[in-house]
């Protein structure tokens, strides 16, 4: 059984576009989460313990990308009851403009 894709906008798990869906963060959690749960490693979510934010640049000529890792990190338990800790990462990706001098 299938359910249509606009009921998942609701949730914010996808974005409905001109040319079909996208998915958006929530999304990705959602599927990475149900596939630890299908394969028995991961039974239930417990509090969020921390968040984090990483970053960094690389140059390509001549733009500068600039990325940053945000994280939430959860505990979790198997259906045995050992606790473990989830970790979810997102990549964000900008390009700026480096403002080349010209003569």
């Amino acid at each position: 059984m299938y359910a249509d894709p606009s009921t998942f906008c609701y949730s914010s798990l996808i974005c409905i576009l001109d040319d079909g869906y996208r998915l958006k963060y929530g999304g990705y959690d959602y599927l990475a989460m149900r596939a630890l749960s299908k394969r028995d490693s991961m039974h239930s979510v417990g509090n969020q313990i921390g968040v984090g934010k990483e970053s960094g640049a690389f140059a390509t000529s001549p733009f500068q990308s600039v990325f940053k890792i945000l994280l939430d990190i959860y505990i979790v338990a198997n259906s045995c009851g050992s606790e473990m800790v989830l970790k979810l990462h997102r990549f964000v990706f900008t390009n700026e403009n480096r403002g080349c001098s010209r003569d």
